[in-house]
C-alpha cells in the first residue's frame, strides 16, 4: 500500500541541520585558520635550513660567510672578505630574500662572533602587507638560526619552549 503525503524534509529537520552545520563551522574555522598560520611558516624553516647549508658551502669555497642574497653567488674579492653572494636560486628565494610566495623576508647579519668572517644568523620575518604578517606577526615576529645551529624566535609563541618555541616547527 503506497503513502499518499509528501516526500522530503519537514523545515524544522532543515534548520536543525544548518544549526549543526553553523555550529561546526564556527568551531571548525579558528582551528583551520590556526592550522595555515603555522603551516606558512614552512616558507621561512625551508630556506632558512636551506640557506644554512649553502653558508657552509660557502664558508669552505670562500673562506667566509656571505652577506647578501643575489642572483648569482660571488665570492669576495678577498679570501674572508665582506660582500660574498649566495644565489637565491639555490634556497628558492628572490634576489633580496624575499620567499616566492612573498609571506617572509630573510636577512644575513653577522652571528655570535660578530663577524661574517666566522659566523652569520639568518632571520626570516614576515613582510608587512602579507597574509602572514595580517595574522601571525605577533606570534612569531622573527625566527632565526646562526651558524652554530641555535634555533631562536621572538614574538609571543616564541615563548612557549626552547629553541624558538613554536614558531619552529617540532
Amino acid at each position: 500500500m503506497k503513502k499518499i503525503g509528501a516526500n522530503g524534509f519537514t523545515l524544522i529537520e532543515v534548520m536543525i541541520t544548518v544549526a549543526i552545520v553553523a555550529i561546526l563551522a564556527t568551531v571548525a574555522l579558528p582551528w583551520y585558520k590556526r592550522y595555515v598560520d603555522t603551516t606558512r611558516r614552512s616558507e621561512a624553516w625551508i630556506p632558512l635550513t636551506a640557506l644554512t647549508a649553502q653558508q657552509e658551502k660557502f664558508f669552505t669555497q670562500c673562506g667566509g660567510y656571505a652577506d647578501t642574497i643575489g642572483a648569482a653567488r660571488v665570492c669576495p674579492a678577498v679570501q674572508g672578505g665582506a660582500g660574498g653572494v649566495i644565489a637565491a636560486s639555490t634556497v628558492e628565494l628572490n634576489p633580496g630574500g624575499a620567499t616566492r610566495t612573498g609571506n617572509y623576508q630573510i636577512v644575513i647579519t653577522p652571528g655570535p662572533t660578530g663577524t661574517l668572517a666566522s659566523s652569520y644568523t639568518l632571520t626570516a620575518g614576515p613582510i608587512a602587507g602579507s597574509p602572514q604578517f595580517a595574522t601571525d606577526n605577533l606570534k612569531c615576529t622573527t625566527i632565526a638560526i646562526d651558524s652554530t645551529g641555535v634555533k631562536s624566535a621572538t614574538g609571543s609563541d616564541a615563548l612557549l619552549g626552547p629553541n624558538g618555541g613554536k614558531c619552529w616547527k617540532k
